[in-house]
C-alpha cells in the first residue's frame, strides 16, 4: 500500500496515482470536475452493438486562475470509451479508451512562478499546443482461449502490483485458481520510459472467506539512469462473520532487494453500526542501494534509505439514520531518517449530518498532524478545519458549498525558499483559507454543465510571490454521455 508523505514534501515529491477498477477511472487529472457528484447516470444505457454495448463519454473543461493582476487559463477535453461483450468464438472482447488533451489557452502570457506552483498542464507547452495524454488503451480476451483473459495495449495491471503498463497481461485458470503473467514498459506521463517490466504470481481463493496471493517482480533499465529491482510480494485474506462482527483480516509481506516490507490489518463492522479498520505496516532494513522509481516515488526517494513502522485506526459510527462522527489517529516511527522523512502523529475527525433537511448533506472535518523535530529538521505543526454541505435541488440539478482553514507552523530552513539565509530559522505561522461554491445541472438527457468557483488566500505565498496571495478559480465543464 502506498505510504503517506508528510508536510511540504508531499507537494513537492508525490505524483498523481492512476487506477482503474471496472468503469470508475482515477487519473492525473482531477476527476472530481469531470463527472457529477451522482455519477454517469446517461452513460448506463450504452448503445447496441451487435451482442454488445457502447458506452462513450466526452468532457470539455476550462479552468480559468484569476489574480491580482491577471489571470492564467487552461482547457481540458477528455474522451471515454467502452465497448463491452462482443462475442468472438466460445467468449468475448472488450475495448477500453480513455484520453485527454489539455492546452495552455493564455496567449502571450508566460510566469514559471505560476506553472512551478499552479499548472497542472506542462509549463513547457507553447501556447495552443494541445499535451495528450492516453491514460488506456486496450483489447481484452475474455476466454476466447477458455479460462484465460489477454489485455493488450495500454493496460492497468490489477494485481498486487497495480501499474500502468503498455504491455499485455496473461490470466488463465478458475474462479478458485488463477495464475497471471504481464510483461511490457511502465507508463510515464513525464518521460519516456526505458525500464522494462516482468511480472508473475498466483491467486488462489478455495472458498469464499480465504485469499492466498503472491507476485514476484522485476524492473530492468537500459537507460542507466533508474535501478534495476526485484520485488516479491505474498498476501492472504480471510473474512470472517460473527452474529455480532463482521469484516476481514489481512497480512501481507514482501521483500525489494535487501528491504523487508510488511503489513496486518483488519477491518469490518459490528451490528450497533460501528466500521473500523486497524493496521500496522513498516519496513525492516533497507534496500541498500536505489530502486526503480515505477515501483512508487516515495519509496524511490525515502524507503529505500530509512526503516520504519507505521500503525492507525479509522472509526466511523452511526447515531442514528441522520448522524455520524468519525475519529482516527495514526503515527509513524523512522528507525533512520532521510530527507527529513520524521516521526510524525495524526489526529482525525468528522461529523456527517444527512437528511435534517430533504436530500441535504453536511460533513465537517478537522485534522491535526504533529511531524517531531530530529536533528536539523525542526518540529512542524498542521491544522485542517473545513465544512461541506451539498443540496439536491431535483433529479437534474445539485449544489455545494464550502469553507476550509489550514494552518501551517514551520521553519524556513527546511524547505530553502529565501533567497537569503539570514533568517532560515525563523519559525513561521502561515494560514490558508479556502471558500468555494458549485453546481450541476442535467440540460438535456445525456448532457451535463457543471461549474465550480473558489477563492483561496495564502499566507504561505508571502515568503514565494505575492502576487498569489490570493486567487479565484474557476472550473466550467460539459459532460455528454451515451
Amino acid at each position: 500500500m502506498r505510504l503517506k508523505i508528510i508536510g511540504l514534501i508531499t507537494l513537492i515529491l508525490s505524483t498523481a496515482v492512476c487506477a482503474y477498477a471496472g468503469t470508475v477511472y482515477t487519473t492525473p487529472d482531477s476527476w472530481s470536475q469531470h463527472y457529477t457528484p451522482s455519477g454517469i447516470r446517461a452513460s448506463a444505457k450504452g448503445i447496441p452493438v451487435k451482442d454488445g454495448e457502447l458506452r462513450l463519454g466526452l468532457t470539455a473543461r476550462n479552468h480559468t486562475l484569476f489574480f491580482n493582476d491577471s489571470n492564467k487559463n487552461n482547457a481540458y477535453v477528455n474522451f471515454r470509451g467502452f465497448l463491452t461483450g462482443v462475442s468472438l468464438g466460445d467468449g468475448s472482447v472488450d475495448v477500453n479508451l480513455n484520453m485527454r488533451a489539455a492546452t495552455n489557452t493564455s496567449a502571450g502570457v508566460k510566469n514559471d512562478r505560476y506553472d512551478v506552483l499552479y499548472n497542472s498542464v506542462d509549463a513547457s507547452l507553447e501556447d495552443n499546443d494541445w499535451d495528450a495524454r492516453l491514460y488506456q488503451g486496450n483489447i481484452v480476451f475474455n476466454d476466447v482461449i477458455k479460462y484465460t483473459t489477454l489485455s493488450l495495449g495500454r493496460i492497468y495491471t490489477e494485481h498486487l502490483n497495480e501499474i500502468q503498463l503498455d504491455g499485455g497481461d496473461l490470466i488463465t485458470g478458475t474462479d478458485k485458481y488463477k495464475v497471471f503473467i504481464a510483461y511490457g514498459k511502465p507508463v510515464s506521463v513525464y518521460e519516456t520510459s526505458e525500464t522494462e517490466y516482468l511480472t508473475g504470481g498466483f491467486d488462489i481463493s478455495p472458498n469464499d472467506d480465504f485469499r492466498l496471493r503472491g507476485e514476484i517482480s522485476q524492473f530492468d533499465d537500459s537507460s542507466s539512469r533508474n535501478a534495476d529491482t526485484t520485488l516479491w510480494k505474498l498476501r492472504a485474506d480471510f473474512d470472517y462473520a460473527f452474529d455480532l462482527l463482521e469484516g476481514g483480516i489481512y497480512s501481507e509481506g514482501g521483500q525489494q532487494e535487501d528491504a523487508w516490507n510488511y503489513e496486518l490489518g483488519t477491518y469490518g463492522n459490528t451490528s450497533t453500526g460501528l466500521d473500523f479498520n486497524i493496521w500496522i505496516r513498516g519496513q525492516y532494513d533497507t534496500a541498500g542501494e536505489e530502486i526503480n522509481p515505477f515501483i512508487s516515488d516515495y519509496e524511490y526517494v525515502l524507503g529505500a534509505r530509512s526503516e520504519y513502522i507505521q500503525a492507525g485506526f479509522d472509526l466511523q459510527q452511526g447515531i442514528n439514520r441522520h448522524v455520524a462522527v468519525g475519529v482516527g489517529f495514526d503515527t509513524q516511527n523512522n528507525f533512520d531518517t532521510f530527507y527529513g522523512d520524521r516521526d510524525y502523529y495524526r489526529y482525525h475527525t468528522n461529523l456527517m449530518l444527512q437528511d435534517l433537511i430533504p436530500n441535504n448533506y453536511i460533513v465537517l472535518t478537522a485534522e491535526y498532524w504533529d511531524i517531531l523535530s530530529d536533528g536539523d529538521y525542526k518540529g512542524n505543526k498542521k491544522l485542517f478545519i473545513g465544512g461541506k454541505v451539498s443540496q439536491v435541488i431535483s433529479e437534474k440539478a445539485e449544489a455545494w458549498a464550502g469553507l476550509s482553514l489550514m494552518d501551517y507552523r514551520y521553519y524556513l530552513k527546511q524547505f530553502d525558499i529565501l533567497p537569503s539565509r539570514a533568517e532560515a530559522n525563523r519559525r513561521m505561522d502561515n494560514k490558508v483559507y479556502v471558500a468555494y461554491v458549485g453546481g450541476f445541472y442535467e440540460l438535456m438527457e445525456n448532457l451535463t454543465l457543471q461549474s465550480d468557483i473558489s477563492y483561496e488566500h495564502s499566507g504561505v505565498m508571502d515568503e514565494v510571490d505575492s502576487e498569489y496571495k490570493s486567487n479565484v478559480s474557476m472550473f466550467l465543464s460539459a459532460n455528454y454521455n451515451f
